[in-house]
């Protein structure tokens, strides 16, 4: 029997897309973008290549997954790669460092704001039109935890609070990345883990920073402890603020009152994880997970106004296998959800990977097999489609198939696949895969038009492909 080719898949999940007016006396991050390609011509001695710009969706050093969060604007797109924060622009398909200086190369000098080296910029968020940063920046004996405000045509970049210093004694930051703003509050979890792992040592967080007052508060009593549990799974809805923490050994809900700071907990039913949507101000639908509390298979509800909880549906796909007589047969099976969100319409709900060796339900071969799928539900929790987009790795399995075998059996050919970010960008949807084998990482980029998700038969184009050597 022919050994099934080892894939792996990471969800992170759909964006929440924001939009960007132009401000009166504002400049766009487009205006300076002609002096950066004459810079880029002048270091290189090459003109760019329009041709490049057809359905081009990242630049030529860009690694799909590796950065941050797309975030969108009517115009066009910024990004983080590589700590450099990058606009992309819709209508010119011009990529550039969002820094709006004159004669600025981008070198990392403390000048330019796209570059910038002072900090470590770990996770954006676009709010009100402004850019949203947290960061880190370290000195021989301190580490700060600091939120930057950065103007949307690279302008300038400010520091609006450090909330939180410590001293450096071995621990490393961590946990910035689901700071969420809600009604011009921003909530900040963050960490400190212990370089050599001692859990020991560990230090939690929570903080919350108003725009419009700059008061700084903490959600426990000592603001950096490791007894602390930081926030996480934050979500904004009307007058709360929703987050998770773990306390006393499970996953709670809590909703923060914008209005006049009281903080509620719900007991959600067992193994709840952290899974959840806010349909209503009185409805939180959520997953009710397995045994090691990583993937859900039920849908619940918790009634806020009564705390009372209800199990609504398990999460079922439908599957074609052929048995050992040869019939087909399409089948029911349960279905573990790993990532879910809601917008103002659906419910998108991502499965848990499953992969391995079967037969084809169409020849009978048996071979590799990798599902990954994607449900989208409406509001009262009927299931409207579902898209396996372990379909678009399997377009490449056949070539790696023949790749593995063609040195025998003897030599084990390693592949793993991750698919670390599903975007819903201007009206299409961007699906990242990464791939990685023993010579090669291997980036690409496939998307499809949201509605044709939607409607449950999306077509799959790839747009980018690059790879890189592994240097053994």
């Amino acid at each position: 029997m022919k050994k099934a080719i080892v894939l792996g898949l990471t969800v992170l999940g759909l964006l929440c897309l924001s939009s960007c007016k132009k401000e009166q006396g504002q400049e766009q991050p487009g205006a300076r973008q002609e002096e950066q390609k004459k810079e880029s011509q002048k270091e290189t001695g090459k003109k760019e290549n329009n041709s490049k710009k057809t359905h081009k969706f990242v630049p030529e050093d860009f690694i799909p997954g590796g950065g941050s969060e797309v975030l969108q604007t009517e115009k066009g797109y910024y990004y983080l790669n590589s700590g450099n924060i990058r606009y992309k622009d819709f209508a010119t398909g011009n990529d550039i460092f969002l820094c709006n200086k004159p004669e600025c190369r981008h070198d990392g000098n403390e000048f330019c704001v796209a570059t910038n080296d002072k900090y470590v910029i770990c996770e954006m968020r676009l709010y009100n039109g402004k850019l949203f940063a947290v960061a880190t920046e370290t000195t021989e004996t301190q580490c700060m935890y600091k939120l930057l405000l950065v103007e949307p045509d690279g302008s300038t970049m400010d520091e609006l609070v450090t909330y939180m210093t410590m001293e450096r004694t071995g621990q490393v930051p961590a946990g910035l990345d689901d700071f969420q703003i809600h009604r011009n509050l921003v909530m900040l979890p963050f960490a400190a883990i212990d370089a050599q792992k001692f859990s020991d040592t560990d230090a939690y967080g929570t903080a919350l920073y108003n725009l419009d007052t700059g008061e700084l508060v903490y959600l426990d009593e000592e603001p950096f402890d490791r007894e602390n549990s930081a926030a996480f799974s934050i979500q904004g809805y009307q007058d709360w603020i929703y987050y998770c923490r773990y306390e006393e050994g499970k996953t709670r809900l809590h909703r923060y009152n914008l209005t006049d700071g009281t903080d509620e907990t719900y007991t959600m039913l067992p193994s709840f994880a952290g899974i959840y949507g806010i349909k209503d101000e009185n409805t939180v639908v959520y997953m009710k997970c397995d045994g090691n509390g990583k993937a859900g298979n039920e849908f619940c509800v918790c009634h806020t106004d009564t705390g009372e909880n209800e199990i609504v549906s398990t999460l079922m796909r439908k599957e074609k296998n052929m048995w050992n007589d040869g019939t087909v047969h399409e089948e029911e099976r349960m279905y573990s959800a790993i990532h879910m969100t809601m917008d103002d319409t659906y419910v998108y709900v991502f499965g848990k990977e499953e992969r391995g060796e079967r037969r084809n339900a169409e020849t009978g071969e048996w071979g590799p097999f990798y599902d990954s799928y994607l449900q989208i539900y409406d509001h009262d929790l009927n299931k409207l489609t579902e898209y396996n987009f372990g379909d678009v790795i399997a377009e490449v399995v056949p070539e790696l198939e023949t790749r593995y075998w063609k040195d025998g059996k003897d030599k084990e050919y390693k592949f793993i696949y991750k698919l670390p970010g599903l975007y819903f960008l201007n009206g299409e949807v961007f699906c990242f895969v990464n791939g990685e084998t023993e010579e090669e990482l291997v980036y690409m980029v496939y998307r499809c038009k949201q509605s044709d998700l939607l409607a449950g038969t999306p077509v799959m184009e790839l747009v980018y492909k690059t790879s890189v050597a592994i240097n053994k």
